[in-house]
């Protein structure tokens, strides 16, 4: 067990001095075969950080803050596992350019501001369960990531996803209104199903090499653009839509229904 004054010297302190934390109450630090294990024990709750033999964090927990404000993780090239119990607000550009980060549980985000996460290229898991509002830029250039599940979210802003290689799912029941440019350059998604969505902005869906099927029941209103260059597209409904923007349909060669 290390003793707290050790802290000052070692090179995770400038993380530890900009979290927003009310009072550290204890300070835990031990060994545990190439890792070393911290623990802040806070009268909010507790923050756990894990580093590697070099000094990167490779687990970061935190149950303390509730708001997290611009650029919180930043070229990270070792943490693999973050996990934000209580925070609930996420400003801009959370996590940009992190090489080994395969999994994120942001269990009460209820909203997130635009740039999310960007060329994440291990991240494998997202867990936003009580997540309503995305801002622009979601989700972009996250080579691992196949399966998106947001079941409360009901706003999206623009450029929700974009060239995410792996992805093949996207669950998203309750969203009413989508911005522009929602998808674009997903190589392996094949289905799409947005059963509440009333209006689509411009540049809904495109490049999309394998993408077969979309499925808008109740959409009303559509924007330019709908759907661009997505060379398997062979089926689509569309029973209430009232309104059209320019260039509705092009370049879906395989497009039939």
């Amino acid at each position: 067990m290390y003793n707290i004054h050790h802290i000052g010297h070692l090179p995770y302190k400038k993380k530890i001095e900009t979290m927003t934390i009310d009072e550290i109450k204890k300070v835990e630090i031990e060994k545990d075969g190439k890792e070393h294990k911290i623990k802040l024990e806070t009268i909010s709750g507790d923050v756990f950080i894990n580093l590697d033999q070099n000094s990167n964090i490779i687990y970061y927990q935190n149950d303390a803050v509730k708001k997290i404000g611009d650029y919180f993780m930043l070229s990270n090239n070792a943490l693999e596992v973050l996990k934000l119990s209580n925070v609930e607000t996420i400003g801009n550009y959370f996590l940009f350019f992190n090489k080994t980060l395969r999994s994120i549980e942001l269990p009460n985000v209820k909203e997130i501001y635009s740039q999310f996460m960007h060329e994440n290229k291990n991240l494998e898991k997202i867990y936003l369960p009580l997540l309503k509002s995305v801002g622009r830029c979601f989700l972009n250039s996250n080579v691992d990531l196949e399966n998106i599940e947001l079941p409360n979210v009901k706003e999206i802003d623009l450029c929700f996803l974009y060239s995410n290689e792996k992805l093949r799912k996207i669950y998203l029941p309750q969203v009413e209104s989508i911005g522009k440019s929602f998808l674009s350059s997903n190589k392996n998604l094949q289905s799409i199903e947005l059963p509440n969505v009333v209006e689509i902005e411009s540049s809904f869906l495109y490049n999309n090499e394998i993408l077969k099927r979309i499925y808008l029941p109740l959409v009303e209103k559509l924007g330019d653009l709908f759907l661009y260059s997505n060379k398997k597209l062979e089926d689509i409904t569309l029973p209430n839509v009232e309104k059209m923007g320019m260039c509705f349909l092009g370049h879906n060669e395989k497009l039939r229904k």
